[in-house]
Parts: structure tokens; C-alpha cells; sequence
């Protein structure tokens, strides 16, 4: 039975704004696990989380922690080391999304706050087979815990030595089973 609750994977190397969005996620109602990528052994927060030490943010060994730990009925992604502003409403249509799709993996166009002013950064929508390794995905991937464990078993044998491609190797395995959506 799905519960709705989310596991966030997130990086952090000491950037004290990361702080800051954990704070903000850990308040969410649909959070339930974070997962940090971290070159410490520790990280002072007031969150119950694991962490898989890693100086490579999204390698193999993280992608394969993460197949291995992750309890979530979905997985966000936070690919980016900046201060988020993401609100129920937004983890909401990723949820509504993802409830009402076939699709493994989500992400969105989303907004960058410059000062005071908000500028639009669209997104372009995904083309089903893309090998792009550069594609722009923008700062959060939504997952399906479902794609995520059929890619997981796929990238068993290729996961264990990349060191920089391993969320790239983990799209591509979704790709093969799921399509992916842009919302």
C-alpha cells in the first residue's frame, strides 16, 4: 500500500545554505527519510537521516546506497547545491503526477530567485532513447520507488566503479522500463 511518503536524497559538503533546505523539507508533511551525499562522517541536523560518505555526489556507490536503503513509496533527487524554496503545493503535483502516470521519473520547469525578482528557467520536455548526459533535468528528479528498484537490479553489475555517472547510468535503466515525464 502506498503511504505517499518520500525519501530525499540530497548532497551536502558543508555549504551551510543546504542547511537551510533540509530545514525546510524536514517540515513537510510527505518527507519522511533524507539521505545525504557527504564527504563527512557526520552532519549536524536535527533530522533523523543516513548517510552514504562519498566524495563523488552521485556515483555508483551512492546509487547503489541509495537501491539498497531507501524506504520511500517516492525518491527526490536534489541534484543541485543551492537553497530551495519547495512547498507542499509543488511536492503535491509531483505526487498527483506520479499517482495518475505509467512514467518512472519526473522532474519540472522551475524558477530562480535573482535578489527580490523571480525569473521562469523552462525546461525542454525529455525525447524518449536521449543518451544525453548533459540533459537538463533542472535542480529535483521525482522517482517512483517502483522504477527505482527495476533500475536497481539492472545497474548491479555497471553500478560498483563509476564515480561521476552513476545517476546518469540510473535515468538511462528507468528509461529502458519507464517513460519520463516533464510536468
Amino acid at each position: 500500500m502506498q503511504t505517499n511518503k518520500i525519501s530525499v536524497v540530497i548532497q551536502y559538503y558543508g555549504n551551510p545554505v543546504i542547511l537551510r533546505t533540509i530545514e525546510h523539507l524536514d517540515n513537510m508533511k510527505y518527507v519522511d527519510q533524507f539521505i545525504f551525499v557527504s564527504d563527512k562522517e557526520t552532519i549536524d541536523t536535527n533530522t533523523e537521516h543516513l548517510i552514504v560518505k562519498s566524495s563523488y555526489p552521485f556515483g555508483g556507490k551512492v546509487i547503489k546506497f541509495i537501491c539498497e536503503k531507501v524506504k520511500g513509496d517516492y525518491i527526490l533527487f536534489i541534484t543541485e547545491q543551492s537553497l530551495l524554496e519547495i512547498n507542499n503545493t509543488t511536492i503535491e503535483q509531483f505526487l498527483n503526477k506520479a499517482a495518475n502516470s505509467s512514467a518512472g521519473l519526473f522532474y519540472s520547469d522551475y524558477s530562480v530567485r535573482n535578489n527580490n525578482e523571480l525569473s521562469k528557467h523552462p525546461l525542454i520536455d525529455y525525447q524518449s532513447g536521449s543518451i544525453r548526459d548533459d540533459f537538463d533535468f533542472g535542480p529535483l528528479l521525482f522517482l517512483k520507488k517502483s522504477a527505482l528498484e527495476s533500475a536497481c537490479e539492472d545497474l548491479q553489475i555497471e553500478q560498483n566503479h563509476s564515480l561521476f555517472s552513476g545517476l546518469y547510468q540510473l535515468r538511462l535503466a528507468v528509461s529502458r522500463k519507464f517513460s519520463i515525464e516533464k510536468i
